[in-house]
């Protein structure tokens, strides 16, 4: 009974969506999104997320991650979606879904025809140590280190790696772009997160039309932000970063060269695409100056 209720509203949502792509259904009473941050993950989209909520221009959901574009929540109706940015009262509305950045291409193509004028903001790191970092994030998350686990559990978590099997940031952006225009995306860098991190907001605010003289002090841009991952944060907010001190433990703290020269060996090619398209900048990334 489960299984032909799950099938019978995935048909019912596939109606609707083919409704509003057709133009027998009308979105423009509803209050969808005029941007969606889609990736990727472990490169900043928690401090991104912090920083947007603080601009008085800005409206951003309570929940950093509605993933309603990747998930069975896609099942329900477009107008439930839409609520989660009602009471904008005119402000820019949006949200950040790293996951959005690895959905099918059928799913961009869909979510191209219902937010046509949707602005794209995509973060990109080093993704060595991006993988990396994702892979210290699944001990973490168990309340685990890394570094008492033994090579087999290692190496099974990044051979389970999904940048890189789909296609890695630059087929990701290349899928995105084939739907929409260029400069309906932003691409900015993680390392101007650390490097000049109101330089990068200002350039964000820029791109989404919003106003770049703000007061700086309401704004948490040289914190540490980090998901409530692992038992320590397990009274927090679940949909908020949380801001930790300096002594928070960088996952690049314990890189063994082993598992960094099979993450450069993964990415090599998809290192060369990048710097193709994106030239000097990703010289900036230490695995880049490796490939050479």
């Amino acid at each position: 009974m489960q299984r032909l209720a799950h099938v019978g509203a995935r048909a019912v949502s596939a109606v609707e969506k083919r409704a509003y792509a057709a133009g027998l259904l009308s979105t423009k009473k509803l209050p969808l999104p005029d941007f969606l941050g889609i990736g990727f993950m472990k490169t900043g989209t928690t401090w991104l997320y912090e920083n947007l909520r603080c601009h008085p221009d800005l409206h951003l959901t309570d929940a950093k991650e509605l993933r309603y574009f990747d998930t069975p929540r896609y099942l329900q109706p477009l107008a439930r979606y839409a609520e989660n940015f009602r009471g904008a009262d005119g402000k820019v509305k949006g949200e950040i879904s790293p996951s959005y950045a690895l959905v099918p291409e059928a799913r961009v193509r869909e979510i191209r025809q219902l937010l046509p004028d949707v602005k794209l903001l995509v973060l990109l790191r080093d993704p060595v140590e991006r993988e990396w970092s994702r892979v210290t994030h699944a001990f973490r998350k168990d309340g685990r280190d890394i570094r008492a686990a033994n090579e087999e559990e290692i190496m099974a978590l990044l051979e389970r790696g999904t940048l890189a099997s789909r296609g890695g940031y630059s087929g990701t952006i290349e899928k995105w772009l084939r739907h929409y225009p260029a400069d309906q995306l932003f691409v900015g860098f993680y390392e101007d997160l650390q490097a000049r991190p109101q330089g990068l907001l200002t350039d964000v605010f820029t791109y989404l039309g919003v106003r770049t003289d703000v007061d700086w002090a309401q704004f948490p841009y040289g914190n540490v932000i980090v998901p409530p991952n692992g038992p320590q944060f397990a009274g927090h907010d679940q949909g908020r970063g949380v801001a930790v001190d300096e002594g928070y433990e960088n996952s690049n703290v314990y890189f063994p060269d082993t598992y960094r020269q099979v993450l450069l060996d993964a990415y090599r090619e998809e290192l060369r695409a990048l710097r193709a398209r994106f030239g000097q900048e990703i010289d900036r990334w230490p695995c880049a100056r490796e490939v050479g």
